[in-house]
């Protein structure tokens, strides 16, 4: 009887110290933006999220703040965006957050601060229209608005 007792103990003690986020270690996240084709775009990790409205643009970065449940692995987030633009004035990109939970079931919610490099969209786009516009509306999937980013010069 002990050894049953001692074995559920144990297993009571792995269990209930596996959703301890390690407050030492961020989230995991690459801070500039991978241009991917259409044929990849459902090949992104997709889980839930929460992107808040106030979004901005400096100096090439956007900054976002999302919210998300878990605690018990770490998150990785990237920023993604279709090679292709949609031919409107002024043109927009289409962009997403990819947010992989590694399989993280836990509850609790954090919220982070993540900021994204956009010059790989910004070189994409001059390749495209070459300098002409200097005006980008991204359309990120989550937001209800486009972000305009404007581009000005290299």
């Amino acid at each position: 009887m002990a050894k049953y007792l001692i074995t559920i103990l144990v297993a009571i003690s792995v269990f209930s110290g596996n959703c301890q986020k390690n407050s030492t270690k961020p989230p995991h996240h690459d801070n500039q933006i991978i241009l991917i084709d259409n044929n990849t775009y459902n090949l992104w990790p997709d889980d839930s999220f929460h992107i808040s409205p106030e979004v901005s643009i400096i100096d090439d970065s956007l900054k976002l703040i999302i919210g998300y449940s878990g605690g018990c692995a770490d998150h990785t987030f990237r920023l993604i965006a279709l090679r292709s633009f949609m031919e409107s004035y002024p043109v927009a990109a289409s962009v997403f957050l990819s947010h992989n939970a590694h399989g993280d079931m836990c509850q609790a919610y954090f919220t982070e601060n993540l900021s994204f490099d956009l010059r790989p969209l910004k070189e994409l786009y001059r390749n495209y229209y070459g300098e002409a516009g200097d005006t980008l509306y991204l359309s990120i999937d989550g937001l209800e608005q486009p972000v305009v980013y404007e581009m000005g010069p290299n």
